[in-house]
């Protein structure tokens, strides 16, 4: 089974994949799909390059939906890439990167036509339902080795007719987003399923991503009001990832309090559900990152945060697509 963690290029993503590739093992079957939305995203590309300098694989979507570059370039390319020097090609394989075709309203059969003329695509992730046979046709010539299908977009009829094209995987959108750090709910809550699914269906892995979004960003501005640490797991034995909040905050009667205090609230929460549930596994190095933080009693800033909680996200996942349902460490 192979998860994909659905990357958008926001802060410190890189890092996390960076940390990822010295923790993980050189066959760990995570294949991470990068999606550059943001101005900054050649921040990123460090990370990337330590991962697959590291032998490992990932996606690029060669036309991003928000299509934010300088300039607006909507397509780009191994030939961009290198003239900004972003990734050290004498280290990396060329079929460590596959260019990828996001598919998407309102995408119709030209524009994928268009793309198809000026990228050598290798994986297609398909966000929307295209006419299936007249896009099987366009794909034909192109040796697509992943169908990528958000399956709340797509339907079981739909994804067959794709089998033969390459490797089928499972893509949700299921991270409940807020307005704020502090309206999060600290029940735990049921993410997805999609672990299951696969297993049932027979398919090649599963996606999915824990982002912020542009209007709701984790720092909480300036002066945020509480901090909120987001941490999958799956459960003792079973097959379905859940979601847990942390959220400390906000402090009563205090007008402007430092973020690192905020942290140490959620992250007193977080030490204590540790104890409390031996049962999930909290033993990523992610998780000891946040925590010895916490023990430490250090300065955080919300970018340390989202990096630790997605290595131990990935972290969690491969673990489970290696050993499928486990127990406690």
């Amino acid at each position: 089974m192979i998860y994909m963690p659905y990357l958008l290029s926001r802060e410190r993503e890189g890092a996390s994949l960076a940390r990822a590739n010295d923790i993980l093992p050189p066959a760990a079957p995570v294949i991470p799909i990068i999606e550059p939305v943001s101005r900054t995203w050649h921040t990123q590309w460090f990370g990337l390059s330590q991962w697959l300098s590291g032998g490992r694989r990932a996606l690029l979507i060669v036309n991003p939906y928000q299509n934010d570059f300088e300039g607006g370039a909507p397509i780009i390319s191994y030939a961009e890439i290198n003239q900004a020097g972003l990734l050290d090609q004498s280290r990396i394989d060329d079929n460590a990167l596959l260019p990828t075709l996001l598919i998407r309203e309102p995408f119709d059969l030209e524009a994928v036509q268009h793309v198809l003329s000026v990228q050598p695509v290798k994986a297609v992730i398909h966000a929307c339902m295209l006419e299936a046979e007249p896009l099987r046709a366009l794909l034909a010539a192109s040796e697509i080795e992943f169908h990528v299908f958000d399956d709340n977009a797509t339907s079981r009829a739909y994804r067959r007719l794709f089998l033969s094209q390459g490797h089928t995987v499972l893509l949700r959108d299921a991270f409940v987003k807020t307005g704020s750090n502090q309206k999060y709910s600290e029940t735990p809550y049921r993410l997805h399923d999609l672990p299951s699914q696969v297993r049932r269906a027979e398919v090649a892995g599963f996606a999915d991503y824990l982002i912020e979004t542009k209007s709701f960003p984790s720092n909480g501005a300036m002066s945020p009001k509480a901090a909120a640490l987001h941490l999958g797991y799956l459960p003792q034995g079973e097959e379905e990832v859940w979601m847990q909040h942390f959220v400390g905050g906000p402090i009563v009667d205090v007008p402007r309090v430092a973020y690192s205090e905020l942290f140490l609230l959620a992250a007193e929460k977080l030490v204590t559900f540790k104890r409390d549930h031996p049962e999930v596994w909290l033993d990523s190095h992610g998780c000891k990152l946040l925590i010895d933080a916490y023990n430490r009693r250090q300065n955080i800033q919300p970018a340390d945060v989202k990096e630790y909680t997605l290595l131990h996200y990935i972290e969690t996942m491969n673990r489970f697509c290696t050993e499928g349902a486990f127990g406690a460490a």
